[in-house]
């Protein structure tokens, strides 16, 4: 069933909303100023233009029902509305402000977009309360924009995608009212006419620009990615070189390690095993004929002291009394008081060393039970 909007233009037809389905209506909005030079008055110094095309100067009407461009309060008529392309409001001011585009779509239940835009009437960087001396070059004032629509509609849908199909519409024909104008009849300059205004919005809003630039920020990286790679591979090629360098010296390192084990291993096994307290006594050299050592000087005095002793204890024995004989143990007691030294000269050493002397213990008194028995 068509449903009319509120100016009287039927709607397209209710159907089915497409589920997970995102469309895009690429629009650009805008303003374009001339500076009217000695036709300026007080109240009048610019004749602008706020416009609403496609990026391409498409037609929108396939999914546009209507716009409504909301001017400043101080208009005669602030509010306009546009239900057929070209979208555009042309008036003459003095001052800039701030002006309300509402697009109002084909599909009723679409919510109306509504962009704001402020119209320029001087050139960025202009000293303000100065007017410009130009009048041939306008002061052109643009946004490019993008409507997304959330799951529309079948039929409304079918209209976004046949936009970019339709024939271009052109903002500026030549049938416009200041047609006279354009061609220098009605306005002052030096040069006796002035360009169209459609010439001046020739800006087109292609993708195949970005397009263009995708691919060569795509070749940039895939370069940079390749260099990156080579490097990283020259790297990983000095890595492997240092690694079989480190490998080829710990291999060196236990080799020697190895001869260093083995030959001291032979050391050990060759060598005689220690003696005594471990001490090996170094060899001595022969002395020389006719020459006596003072140990071997020692050693004999030592041997002849000891054959004088024996021969004294020899002759002690011989005259001892027989008292001092040696009795059984049982028989034996030692003496009760103190004791007296005997020396006795024994004969003369053949070797000549001084006879030795014999200490004899005899007892002060003796038992007299047992000397009266043995007399």
């Amino acid at each position: 069933m068509d449903t009319a909007t509120s100016a009287g233009i039927p709607s397209a037809p209710i159907t089915p909303r497409l589920s997970r389905t995102t469309a895009c209506l690429p629009i650009v909005y805008g303003s374009i100023a001339y500076f009217l030079g000695k036709k300026a008055d007080e109240n009048q110094t610019h004749e602008w233009t706020l416009f609403l095309r496609g990026p391409n100067h498409e037609d929108l009407s396939p999914a546009i029902a209507k716009v409504i461009f909301q001017l400043h309060p101080s208009f005669a008529q602030p509010t306009r509305e546009l239900t057929t392309p070209p979208y555009k409001v042309t008036e003459r001011g003095w001052g800039e402000f701030e002006a309300q585009i509402h697009i109002h779509w084909k599909d009723a239940t679409e919510k109306t977009t509504i962009v704001n835009h402020t119209i320029k009437l001087y050139p960025p960087g202009t000293p303000p309360n100065v007017l410009p001396t130009d009048t041939e070059t306008p002061v052109v004032a643009e946004t490019y924009d993008e409507v997304v629509f959330t799951d529309p509609s079948e039929s409304f849908f079918r209209a976004l995608t046949e936009v970019p199909a339709m024939e271009k519409v052109e903002l500026f024909s030549e049938e416009d009212e200041n047609e006279e104008e354009w061609k220098g009849g009605g306005n002052n300059n030096s040069s006796g006419s002035r360009k169209h205004p459609s010439e001046f919005l020739n800006s087109l809003y292609s993708d195949q620009e970005d397009f263009l630039t995708l691919i060569a920020a795509q070749k940039f990286l895939q370069d940079e990615l390749e260099k990156a790679k080579q490097r990283f591979q020259v790297v990983n090629e000095e890595i492997a070189i240092v690694d079989q360098k480190l490998v080829a010296m710990q291999q060196q390192k236990q080799r020697e390690a190895a001869i260093s084990t083995a030959t001291a291993a032979a050391a050990a096994t060759s060598t005689p095993p220690p003696t005594g307290s471990g001490v090996i006594a170094a060899p001595k050299s022969a002395p020389p004929p006719g020459s006596t050592s003072a140990a071997t000087t020692a050693t004999a005095s030592k041997m002849n002291n000891t054959s004088g002793k024996m021969n004294n204890t020899s002759g002690k024995r011989t005259k001892a009394p027989s008292s001092q004989r040696k009795r059984p143990a049982s028989q034996t007691k030692k003496p009760k008081t103190g004791t007296t030294t005997a020396t006795t000269t024994g004969a003369p050493s053949t070797s000549g060393a001084p006879p030795a002397t014999a200490a004899l213990t005899t007892p002060t008194s003796a038992p007299v039970g047992k000397v009266a028995a043995k007399k």
